[in-house]
């Protein structure tokens, strides 16, 4: 018995620690075995199964893991300069960009998503022949309370040697589909 309760303690001290990733009562993640092998050493079996999770978190990890596998999808068209990149983008998205020049003076941008698509058309050609290709890290996911992702990395422009911040909103269109209904980013000219 002694055993058991030093389980349950310890138990009980990692879910309220937040370790195993969740804060459920003891009873909901905690199992014991009816009957142990042995009255001094009765079994204690605790999962961390997202089923543990309230329908909340469960339905946030969901939607982060479907922004991942979009995330994935948009770098992979990206580095193979493929068209099907420009379908990721609604037509009413807003495309901000900061171009910083040396001299340290800024320009804001803002513009539209079907002309944004437009010239992205134009300017993918172009983009594979220089070899003007960005890579991303230090990536986050916010769910927002309106169902949109926002995705938050550092990007890095291999052909100017530069990192600068970078963000896309994305959203299910009325098909389901994943869009990009918003970006920012920062660019140098060479």
């Amino acid at each position: 018995m002694k055993k058991f309760m030093i389980g349950l303690i310890l138990a009980v001290a990692l879910i309220g620690s937040g370790l195993l990733g969740c804060e459920k009562k003891v009873e909901e993640v905690a199992e014991v075995t009816p009957e142990p092998a042995t009255p001094e050493e009765p079994t204690i079996a605790i999962s961390t199964s997202p089923s543990f999770l309230p329908e909340e978190q469960q339905v946030e990890l969901k939607v982060i893991e479907e922004a991942k596998e979009f995330v994935q999808k948009f770098i992979k068209l990206g580095e193979e300069y493929d068209a099907k990149l420009i379908d990721l983008y609604s037509d009413e998205a807003v495309i901000k960009t900061k171009r910083i020049y040396p001299t340290g003076q800024a320009r804001e941008m803002e513009i539209p998503g079907g002309k944004y698509k437009l010239l992205m058309k134009i300017s993918m050609p172009i983009a594979k022949l220089r070899g003007d290709i960005s890579k991303f890290d230090k990536v986050e996911y916010e769910v927002k309370e309106n169902g949109y992702v926002k995705i938050t990395a550092r990007r890095y422009s291999v052909l100017k040697d530069y990192y600068s911040p970078y963000y896309i909103l994305i959203g299910k269109n009325k098909r389901g589909q994943w869009l990009i209904y918003e970006e920012y980013s920062e660019s140098r000219p060479i």
